[in-house]
């Protein structure tokens, strides 16, 4: 097992402080930048959305075939 000094636990805590701390700095301008937005008024429209969203996903079946079977191996254990 690696051990460390002084002077690296300092530097390792000190970094990871600093990474922690834009981190959430970051989470809450992304947060605040989504409360900015507005709400959507058609969310009740679910059957709607669902039906374009299939309709979009299916479309691109064209797509999917023309990919040569090595490639969506690949593509397919990239995924999982």
């Amino acid at each position: 097992m690696f051990k460390m000094g002084m002077i690296e636990l300092v530097v390792f805590w000190l970094l990871l402080i600093i990474a922690l701390g834009f981190a959430i700095r970051r989470l809450f301008f992304l947060v605040g930048l989504i409360k900015m937005g507005k709400k959507m008024k058609n969310s009740h429209h679910i059957g709607v959305r669902t039906k374009v969203f299939l309709g979009h996903v299916l479309g691109q079946w064209c797509n999917i075939r023309n990919i040569s079977a090595i490639y969506l191996f690949f593509m397919v254990l990239l995924f999982f």
